[in-house]
């Protein structure tokens, strides 16, 4: 890759673990001063539905030590009709703030549409998917949620490549690493519940070019018995390894752990 980003590594390890869920005021970062400032002077938003009560979601995150080039995520309503019907796009910005140019733009080419579930946004990982030199791979969350009858939480992880010469590149379509759904007991015991949470490890070994990835999955199930009122607790892991392909990376097999439609 040619975008010369020095990144802080500490490589003493063969593999590196990145925790998805734990530490979120690390994992996540809100828009700078200065990332808001190229917001504006680009006009990245749009204010269609500024009168509605449909959220613009913002994400952005420094690619490099010195804060020059700025990887900007932007999520606005397309369409609304309601609180429950409306449809947002997402829009990814490579920007270099010292010569004041967008390098690469992406758009997804799908859209994300709020029908009986919210969604709630699109977030930039500040966890670097790649410690090689050079190469710079970040993660794009969204999510949805529901309340009521069933209510369940869901996101999705999504990899992209960034290089400054190059277009911006989904190489993982994504899966979700913090899923949950529960519904309400009926004779006061815990509420049958379940979750999936998946973290990626970093291997040092590589596949055309980029570093394999191993998906570790835990589901933790609860089940309630409404006849006797008692619950019985489960715990299922499993694992696999992700490798690039030399365009995307791809899953080895796709039964993988849910949460449980009660």
């Amino acid at each position: 890759m040619h975008l010369k980003l020095p990144l802080l590594l500490m490589l003493g390890l063969n593999a590196l673990l990145l925790t998805m869920q734990s530490h979120a005021a690390e994992t996540y970062q809100r828009c700078s001063e200065q990332q808001e400032q190229i917001i504006q002077k680009f006009k990245l938003l749009t204010h269609k539905f500024d009168q509605t009560d449909a959220k613009t979601y913002k994400s952005c995150i420094n690619l490099d030590q010195q804060q020059r080039f700025q990887l900007i995520a932007i999520s606005h309503p397309i369409a609304y009709q309601d609180y429950n019907d409306m449809e947002h796009d997402l829009n990814l910005y490579l920007i270099d703030s010292s010569s004041n140019k967008i390098l690469q733009r992406y758009k997804d080419p799908s859209s994300h549409i709020t029908d009986a579930e919210r969604y709630d946004g699109v977030k930039l990982h500040t966890t670097k998917f790649s410690t090689l030199t050079n190469t710079h791979v970040v993660g794009v969350e969204t999510g949805s949620s529901h309340e009521g009858g069933f209510s369940y939480r869901h996101n999705n992880l999504a990899l992209f490549q960034i290089d400054s010469k190059q277009p911006i590149k989904e190489i993982f379509s994504g899966i979700g690493t913090d899923d949950s759904g529960y519904v309400n007991a009926s004779c006061g015991q815990d509420n049958p519940f379940s979750e999936v949470k998946r973290i990626f490890v970093l291997s040092n070994q590589l596949s055309n070019g980029l570093q394999n990835i191993i998906l570790k999955e835990q589901k933790n199930q609860i089940i309630g018995n409404e006849n006797t009122c008692k619950v019985k607790r489960n715990t299922f892991k499993q694992q696999q390894t992700l490798k690039f392909n030399g365009k995307e990376y791809k899953l080895q097999h796709h039964n993988l752990l849910g949460i449980d439609p009660f």
